[in-house]
């Protein structure tokens, strides 16, 4: 059963909490994610840890002037964890990390798909959440009651803000990782995901998500409990927006239009084929059955394409899904292969 953390307050004590709760674990995720950054597995070259901090130290401006509630529990969870707020922006924003970073290309993360009104169980939202293989270890579900706005289920790990989630105004935010040819000193996707979920409209999440200085390449899919979507390929320099119609939307981790793809890292061909792939297989899946709950489940089991096991090098893998109804105020979420596991469910 995947653990929850309530979480109350204003931002320093919800941080502070956040920090508290998952201590060792943020020490231990730390670490490895310092490993990865380092050893040259991720960027392609070896770094020290003194520059990654240095480089992460450099956006903490642009993550203050973005939203300083969020920046302060970030601040509040790093000092309660024993870590500097240059370590959490990597812990959390690991991949934009790398985009800052990296002298070549490797990872691809996550299958995410949405699905309209039409669908027989309403519109939703689901993905799985690919990472490398010892990051299901870290997961956990934090249930938000902030003293101001709406509270939200975040599908989270130990010392990140936020990846998946859904508010009780029935705002919902998912990603995919895109691999931007150049990252900024900009704001990462965390620190993104959860000032969505602080908001009560659709349009100014994607309003919010387009205007934003972004520290690397993410996609990024909201919804609301109207059945409202939109798909947004953001680059730090460009994004693209997409609505939902009457089809579903898929996406992996490839630009599909040509003003994105013109800022994204030539990707290495194990990884568009397996992008390529995925993109493919969940559209197929989609057009055989409708999009129940159960069928998005599925979907997200689906081996060996959505739902993958570690394989060298990079050690990539299905390390937990998510599936959202926000006009029932559902989240389904599972911890580890979904493959072998069964799904919490979970209502806000």
């Amino acid at each position: 059963m995947i653990r929850t953390i309530d979480l109350t307050g204003g931002p320093v004590e919800l941080g502070a909490n956040h920090g508290k709760a998952l201590f060792d674990d943020i020490q231990s995720h730390l670490a490895e994610r310092m490993r990865l950054a380092g050893d040259g597995s991720w960027v392609g070259e070896r770094i020290g840890r003194d520059r990654i901090i240095e480089e992460m130290e450099l956006s903490l401006n642009a993550h203050e002037r973005f939203d300083p509630d969020l920046f302060a529990e970030c601040t509040a969870m790093a000092e309660s964890a024993g870590i500097s707020v240059g370590e959490a922006i990597l812990l959390g924003g690991f991949t934009d990390a790398v985009d800052l970073l990296r002298s070549r290309v490797g990872e691809d993360d996550c299958t995410a798909v949405m699905t309209p009104s039409e669908a027989t169980h309403g519109p939703l939202l689901a993905q799985t959440w690919d990472m490398h293989d010892t990051a299901s270890a870290y997961i956990a579900l934090l249930h938000i009651r902030p003293e101001r706005g709406p509270a939200a289920l975040v599908f989270t790990t130990a010392g990140c803000l936020g990846q998946i989630g859904m508010n009780t105004h029935g705002i919902c935010v998912g990603i995919n990782n895109l691999t931007a040819a150049e990252g900024t000193y900009g704001v990462s996707w965390p620190f993104v995901v959860r000032a969505a979920l602080k908001m009560t409209n659709l349009s100014d999440v994607v309003d919010m998500i387009t205007g934003t200085d972004l520290m690397g390449g993410h996609n990024y899919m909201v919804m609301d409990g109207a059945g409202h979507g939109y798909n947004i390929e953001a680059m730090p320099q460009r994004s693209v927006v997409d609505e939902l119609r009457s089809r579903p939307l898929v996406h992996t981790n490839h630009s599909v239009h040509a003003t994105t793809k013109a800022y994204e890292a030539v990707i290495l061909t194990e990884s568009m084929i397996s992008s390529r792939g995925r993109y493919d297989r969940a559209g197929e899946l989609l057009r055989e059955e409708p999009s129940s709950i159960g069928a998005l489940m599925e979907l997200l089991r689906d081996e060996p394409m959505i739902c993958r096991r570690s394989e060298s090098p990079l050690n990539i893998q299905t390390c937990g899904a998510v599936v959202m109804n926000p006009a029932d105020g559902e989240l389904y979420a599972c911890q580890g292969v979904p493959a072998d596991v069964e799904f919490d469910k979970i209502t806000l």
